[in-house]
């Protein structure tokens, strides 16, 4: 959830608009007020953003991190 909230406004928005609450692209553009391409690009940015690795060490480089205290 936290995820979810980080997002930029307009991600957002339409993140939650059409994945979790599944309005259309039709509908998500009206209500808005953009294009159908601004509502495309920005569930795609939403998307990679959520399925992004969170984290810049990988559990190796925390381990040598870790050994090296």
């Amino acid at each position: 959830m936290e995820a979810v909230l980080d997002l930029e406004d307009f991600e957002r928005f339409v993140f939650v608009m059409s994945v979790l609450e599944h309005y259309s692209e039709h509908d998500c553009r009206l209500l808005l007020g953009c294009s159908a391409r601004e509502v495309r690009e920005a569930r795609s940015r939403a998307l990679a953003e959520l399925i992004a690795p969170r984290h810049t060490e990988s559990f190796a480089e925390q381990t040598v991190h870790e050994l090296n205290k």
